[in-house]
């Protein structure tokens, strides 16, 4: 019997990410960062704190390294690695944007970044705890950031309207989150159905094969039957009527004719 395949769709229904795909991400949003703090500082002539800053996009660089040169770049990171990965991403920004005016910083948005990966690539578990964790890193910086970067004294915003942005951002990151998870575990849903059938049939196809194997072989053993019982009925025929000359006869025709 075939055994059947059950580990390709299990491997399918695992959440995770690549090693290649999370350093990509990461080396972009390193480029972009400091992208944007070299125009703020050096166009615009903003205050920055530039050792902060740059403190914390190093030490994003530096696990990029390091995540590259331990591990293979098809390599997969699944479960609490990867959750740890991305929830180290949402630290870091969310470090940047203490450090730059918090919730008034207009790349606040970008927190929905870690989150939205996660929903598209981990179980629902990493993600509800991702999604959490981001939550907690906006009431932190709603309460607690540096004033924003700014030629002159920073502008400053009534607290209703940063207590509303709050509640913007919280609630469009919560409704991203959770539709972004309802479609990827439903995508995982059919994808792992459809192997899983694709797996059945080609098990089903080899049974086939060896069903008409099996049939085969047992036509050609009793084709070989029934020339066997043929030839016996002839050495009974021969011995009952002509005696053991005529079987000596008959054994030599037999031999003559096969030869």
């Amino acid at each position: 019997m075939i055994p059947p395949r059950p580990d390709l769709p299990t491997a399918l229904g695992t959440s995770g990410v690549r090693v290649r795909t999370l350093v990509a991400i990461r080396w972009m949003a390193i480029a972009g960062q400091t992208l944007t703090f070299a125009v703020v500082a050096l166009v615009f002539g903003f205050e920055v704190p530039v050792v902060g800053v740059a403190a914390a996009i190093a030490a994003s660089a530096l696990l990029n390294i390091g995540l590259s040169a331990i591990y293979p770049r098809s390599a997969r990171l699944l479960g609490a690695e990867a959750l740890l990965h991305l929830a180290f991403d949402l630290s870091q920004l969310g470090v940047l944007l203490y450090l730059t005016g918090g919730l008034d910083n207009p790349f606040a948005v970008l927190l929905l970044v870690p989150v939205t990966i996660s929903a598209t690539l981990l179980s629902a578990r990493a993600t509800l705890a991702l999604l959490a964790f981001a939550l907690l890193i906006m009431a932190a910086l709603w309460q607690w950031s540096l004033p924003l970067p700014w030629s002159g004294p920073p502008p400053t915003q009534p607290p209703l309207y940063e207590l509303a942005m709050l509640i913007s951002l919280a609630l469009t990151l919560v409704f991203l989150a959770l539709y972004v998870l309802r479609v990827s575990l439903d995508a995982r849903r059919w994808q792992q159905a459809l192997v899983t059938t694709q797996a059945v049939l080609e098990r089903e196809t080899k049974m086939s094969a060896l069903g008409a194997l099996a049939f085969g072989i047992d036509r050609d053993r009793r084709r070989a039957d029934r020339e066997v019982f043929q030839r016996a009925q002839r050495v009974h025929a021969v011995i009952g009527g002509r005696g053991h000359m005529a079987i000596a006869q008959q054994v030599m025709f037999e031999s003559g004719g096969r030869a």
